[in-house]
């Protein structure tokens, strides 16, 4: 065991039950589960702002069988979502993992609606990536929110991390959106789309709307969830390593404004700091060259901490040269 993780054992500069290193989708969903089930819950960031890459994605989630899918007349099924990964996924992650996300996807679904703000709505249409695999369906198994006004997170509203583009609280633009209104020049339903858009955003300016869709939508609602369960989160604090103390992580070692700070996790910590898309280092140890941190519209925080603080303690790491990879250009 290394020595160093076990220093001033005693210390501790606060005490919680559980805690969440990140402050993402994944991240505040834990931290909202954790909160219900009476954990008192902190939540670190290392950033300046909540949301993480959360909030400059397309805000999709891909939950098979869900009761949205299901109440729109999807044919889904647990077994069809079991067919469907196996004939995509294979054996490259544990099949009892992909049966427990199979399980749980749907309650989790179902928890944040009932309750937090995160309320989702389905996507019909934007298709499962691999529809003509056995069990895949072309309308697709994709939830994405419904439309937020950021203008409810009053003074906190500063702290949401900001999109990718510049303007898109105005437009009430959804991904199915944008999707349908990019074949504008193919059929009517992309000119109506785009007509829909242009009133969308003269009301929202008229009525001093800022409405959050995609990934702001996720990260917007959240924060919102976080706020009304009064959960801390504690901006600019980055995770420096994970304490051990007999082979088990009972907490972890932060840099709060760049002072180092103690945090005790009595029931756990949740590792939910994202990838490293903005650290040059491992980018180019695991992924194919050429490769530059520049090149990625994640969030400029994301350099690996959390990856890093578990493989020093033994972590297994896998999926590594993985990504989620499109033009940015």
């Amino acid at each position: 065991m290394n020595n160093k993780n076990n220093t001033h054992a005693d210390h501790w500069d606060q005490e919680v039950d559980w805690i969440v290193v990140g402050s993402g989708g994944g991240g505040m969903t834990s931290a909202l589960a954790a909160k219900h089930l009476g954990m008192d819950t902190l939540i670190v960031e290392k950033s300046g702002y909540v949301g993480g890459s959360t909030a400059r994605s397309g805000g999709c989630v891909w939950i098979p069988n869900n009761y949205l899918v299901l109440d729109g007349g999807l044919p889904d099924t647990e077994e069809l979502a079991k067919t469907y990964m196996a004939h995509t996924v294979g054996d490259r992650t544990p099949v009892e993992l992909q049966h427990a996300f199979l399980e749980y996807g749907p309650q989790m679904i179902e928890f944040l609606r009932d309750h937090s703000q995160m309320h989702f709505e389905w996507s019909k249409g934007y298709s499962d990536y691999y529809a003509e695999q056995p069990g895949g369906f072309a309308d697709g198994r994709a939830l994405e929110p419904l439309p937020f006004n950021v203008y409810q997170l009053k003074s906190n509203f500063k702290y949401l991390r900001p999109p990718v583009m510049d303007g898109v609280h105005w437009t009430s633009l959804s991904l199915r959106g944008l999707q349908i209104m990019g074949g504008l020049r193919r059929h009517s339903a992309g000119r109506k789309q785009l007509l829909k858009t242009i009133g969308d955003t003269i009301k929202n300016v008229l009525t001093r709307q800022r409405m959050a869709t995609m990934g702001q939508g996720v990260a917007s609602r959240l924060y919102q969830s976080i706020i009304d369960a009064n959960i801390p989160v504690e901006l600019n604090t980055p995770l420096t390593r994970l304490i051990e103390e007999e082979g088990r992580v009972v907490g972890i070692e932060v840099a709060k404004n760049h002072k180092p700070l103690r945090y005790r996790a009595k029931r756990g910590v949740l590792l939910a700091a994202g990838g490293f898309a903005h650290n040059q280092a491992m980018r180019e140890k695991y992924h194919p060259y050429p490769t530059q941190a520049r090149w990625s519209v994640a969030n400029e925080s994301n350099t690996g901490d959390g990856i890093n603080a578990g493989a020093e303690l033994g972590g297994k790491l896998d999926l590594m040269d993985d990504a989620w990879w499109g033009p940015v250009s």
